[in-house]
């Protein structure tokens, strides 16, 4: 490698794979555990840069520490450990430490990336938007990855913990603007987004249409199979609305589309001062939310409109199909964890509910449907379950919702939105389930939501595949929520 790249950076050579792991006196002794190879930006310089070609080269078992993409001219304040400029390197089996960038990606920043892979890495302690002194740049995209009108990226089985971005947009650990991503089997824990003068969005991923894509003005994003826990959007004294504490999706609304397909992941615990406690819709053409799991995320109701404690759907048409919605909430203070027995809730509830939709806000102009999901303990001031309002359009179908029986309060529509339940009379009921440490929402043998769903043979959206892969019945009533029944 040559070391003269963009800020000092060592360049990669087309075609050639570099790997860590090494001892000093032997080039066949690897062994990325034991023989830790570390690449040292020593808070001064960025480490790697990859140029030109699809497929082309790649970096394996090292550890990234301290890189610094310094500046915010051009492509100097982007990516600390890694710069990849239309390119696709395989970034795979690396530790990205305590790097950081002054604008975005402070482990990894790509420009028309296509054909990027990210596999295996260990992404930790990243800081984009700020410097070492703790200034910070007005503009921190992507805490530890952002990548810009690129294609065929896919972000595979990382682990991204407590990365962060600052004076938004956001993306505690990602963000991708214009580019057409698979972000597949990660774990997302802690990680955070912070306003400062513009609002923040993406406690750990944030998803926007952008121009100039290289392939297509259409963009799509899969996120699917991943675990979200932890992740937040943090208010700096912005005036601007915060949203989507684990994941936010945003269009333009303009010529650009962008669509994204948000299947079997679990989000726990994420958390966003106003809007979608785990996951935003913000003028998305299609998005498909199917088979996930939501469990005690929380819409921090800072504002009057707020919603959506684990999802907000905002001018957007979104199928919102087979998931399971438990304990999230919009309002504030403490609320004991669902998974505590009643026993063991040593301090005592000081909620306050606010604001709507205690799982889902439909809201301005969207179009929701929501088919074969469970509602379970969910919170909000108006509309425990769902609500939609100024304009927007929710249909209820085949959902279950408990507690309580009175529909009015599970499913709100004001301020000229509608809810249509179909059929009228749906279950308010216990959904059973089997409880404990290992499988907590998998369903009992007696659950009344067992065979009650509509099925695919009847509506395509409706998936052929539960949220653990077993299969459901295509021709008959599968049950409600993420988890089919197996005996």
């Amino acid at each position: 490698m040559s070391a003269r790249g963009l800020g000092g950076a060592s360049v990669v050579p087309v075609l050639c794979d570099v790997l860590g792991g090494f001892t000093a006196i032997s080039d066949t002794d690897r062994n990325v555990s034991a023989h830790e190879t570390v690449l040292d930006g020593q808070q001064a310089r960025r480490i790697v840069e990859f140029d030109l070609g699809y497929d082309c080269s790649g970096v394996d078992g090292f550890k990234f520490y301290h890189g610094y993409g310094y500046s915010a001219s051009n492509e100097f304040g982007k990516g600390g450990g890694v710069l990849a400029l239309q390119c696709g390197p395989r970034v795979t089996n690396n530790l990205f430490t305590l790097n950081r960038a002054w604008y975005e990606g402070a482990a990894i920043f790509g420009n028309r990336s296509i054909g990027l892979k990210v596999t295996g890495n260990t992404f930790a302690n990243n800081i984009s938007g700020k410097d070492w002194s703790g200034y910070i740049s007005m503009a921190g995209h992507g805490g530890a990855i952002a990548l810009e009108r690129g294609w065929e990226v896919e972000i595979t089985d990382n682990v991204f913990n407590e990365n962060a971005s600052y004076a938004g947009p956001g993306g505690g650990a990602i963000q991708t603007w214009g580019t057409g991503s698979t972000i597949t089997g990660n774990t997302f824990t802690g990680n955070e987004a912070h306003s400062y003068v513009a609002s923040a969005k993406g406690g750990a991923v944030l998803v926007r249409a952008g121009n100039e894509n290289p392939v297509s003005q259409s963009v799509e994003t899969i996120i699917r199979g991943n675990a979200f826990d932890g992740n937040l959007v943090v208010d700096e004294s912005s005036s601007a609305a915060q949203s989507g504490g684990a994941v936010c999706v945003m269009g333009t609304g303009f010529d650009l589309t962008i669509s994204a397909q948000i299947s079997a992941n679990e989000f726990g615990g994420n958390f966003a001062p106003d809007f979608g406690g785990a996951v935003s819709l913000e003028t998305v053409l299609s998005a498909t939310v199917v088979n996930n799991l939501f469990v005690g995320n929380e819409a921090g109701a800072a504002s009057l409109v707020a919603g959506g404690g684990a999802i907000y759907s905002d001018n957007t048409t979104a199928d919102i199909v087979n998931n399971t919605f438990v304990m999230n909430r919009v309002g504030t203070g403490y609320w004991p964890p669902s998974f505590l027995p009643t026993d063991q809730q040593h301090y005592p509830s000081t909620f306050t509910p606010a604001a709507y939709g205690g799982a889902v806000h439909v809201r301005n102009w969207g179009d929701a449907s929501l088919i074969n999901d469970i509602f379970y303990g969910n919170a909000a001031l108006w509309g425990m379950s769902v609500a939609s309002t100024h304009y927007a359009s929710a249909q209820v179908k085949y959902c279950s919702a408990f507690a309580g029986t009175n529909p009015g309060e599970h499913y709100y529509q004001g301020d000229y939105g509608t809810v249509t339940l179909l059929p009228a009379t749906l279950w308010y009921c216990d959904p059973v389930f089997l409880g404990g440490t290992l499988h907590p929402y998998w369903l009992q043998s007696t659950s009344p939501v067992i065979g009650v769903g509509l099925s695919h043979a009847s509506d395509s959206r409706v998936p052929t595949t539960d949220k653990d892969g077993q299969p459901r019945p295509a021709n008959e009533s599968p049950d409600l929520g993420a988890y089919e029944y197996t005996p």
